[in-house]
């Protein structure tokens, strides 16, 4: 009997003890000092958040503002200069290239001028995205840019990655010739394609083609390049002509179309009297990416002590640099031309602004009393 008693004793104390030891926990779980440091991560947790976005949409505002304040223009390149550095020197260097030093810098500045050109797509693409509209925008320039960038990404890969072709190279130019089409030429000549099919959905999708259709001029275009490029590769089999030369029309055919590309946005510039809706940050990266490609094959052609072959080895490079620095000149002059035009007319229309407005406040006061005194007759 005793010892019953004694283990239900035992049994009563365990209880009490477990007990005790969850009252315990559940004050440690409702401490004021752990509710303090949950409520503090998930703050912290928040504030990041938060300064993120902040960051981001500070950034895209940088790159959507077209006024081309000089503030925004050096915080812009400065991020482009950041990008292009940190890339080229994470990616493969050009083997080729006898000073192992110098790859790196050849990278860099092969980098830079890949993120400037690259970058110069995107400013437009939210430009479009935020306004709901492709209202400044040439819808031929745009077509004219995917049929464009498809030639120079047939050119840059087929010289970059198929043995065929460059020792078809070498053949022709002599063993020691190097090709100087980087990793970087085949990056950006992608890159830029999927952007302009993606600014061609743009198009669609805000009914760019039905406020300005394709014109005639376009549609020739397309449809030649198309009949020559079958043509040509059809006597490629039947002739036994070299892939080689097909590249060369190909990077001819993009020279041709980068011009050809160009004209349109100035002649939509010049009849509207305004670069309202085409932002000024494609000509300001397209400029920046056109002198460092200039720069990067010149010193690649000095590294490789062969000047003459180094330069017109990539001709299309070359002549692509010069065309773009000429033509983003042109569009400088019209942005800041009549962006001053805006201004003048801003200024003069004001007070009338006002004025119309009084007279249509006026106008609304009248006709709702007259309102009142019809509704009062008929009562």
């Amino acid at each position: 009997m005793e010892t019953e008693l004694i283990g239900e004793r035992r049994l009563i104390e365990n209880e009490q003890e477990v007990q005790n030891d969850n009252e315990q926990n559940e004050d440690l779980c409702s401490s004021p000092l752990l509710d303090y440091s949950r409520d503090s991560d998930v703050s912290t947790e928040t504030d990041i958040s938060l300064d993120f976005k902040a960051s981001l949409k500070t950034i895209l505002n940088i790159y959507s503002d077209q006024s081309g304040s000089f503030n925004n223009i050096t915080t812009g390149l400065s991020i482009m200069f950041a990008l292009g550095t940190i890339t080229g020197i994470l990616m493969p260097k050009n083997p080729d290239l006898p000073h192992a030093a110098y790859r790196l810098l050849s990278s860099v500045i092969g980098y830079i001028y890949f993120v400037s050109w690259s970058v110069s797509f995107y400013p437009q693409l939210i430009t479009n995205h935020e306004k709901k509209s492709i209202e400044g925008l040439s819808t031929d320039a745009s077509i004219l840019a995917v049929l464009n960038y498809t030639c120079y990404t047939i050119y840059n890969a087929f010289f970059f990655w198929d043995e065929t072709i460059r020792q078809e190279y070498r053949d022709r130019n002599g063993e020691d010739s190097k090709i100087t089409v980087q990793s970087n030429d085949v990056a950006f000549s992608i890159h830029a394609l999927v952007l302009n099919m993606f600014l061609i959905a743009q198009i669609v999708r805000y009914g760019g083609f039905k406020d300005q259709p394709v014109s005639r001029i376009t549609f020739l275009i397309v449809a030649a390049v198309l009949a020559l490029s079958v043509g040509y590769i059809f006597c490629i089999y039947a002739f036994s002509w070299l892939w080689i030369d097909f590249l060369y029309f190909m990077a001819t055919v993009k020279l041709v179309l980068t011009i050809l590309t160009y004209f349109p946005q100035l002649l939509l510039n010049f009849q509207r009297r305004s670069t309202d809706g085409w932002n000024v940050w494609n000509v300001i990266f397209d400029c920046t990416g056109g002198l460092m490609s200039m720069l990067q094959l010149v010193l690649d052609s000095v590294d490789l002590r062969d000047l003459r072959h180094g330069l017109l080895g990539n001709v299309p490079k070359l002549i692509l640099s010069c065309i773009t620095l000429l033509f983003d000149g042109a569009f400088f002059l019209q942005h800041h031309f009549y962006q001053g035009l805006d201004c003048d007319e801003g200024e003069d229309g004001h007070e009338s602004t006002d004025y119309n407005l009084l007279l249509n406040d006026q106008h609304d006061q009248s006709a709702s009393s007259r309102r009142s005194d019809d509704m009062t007759e008929f009562v």
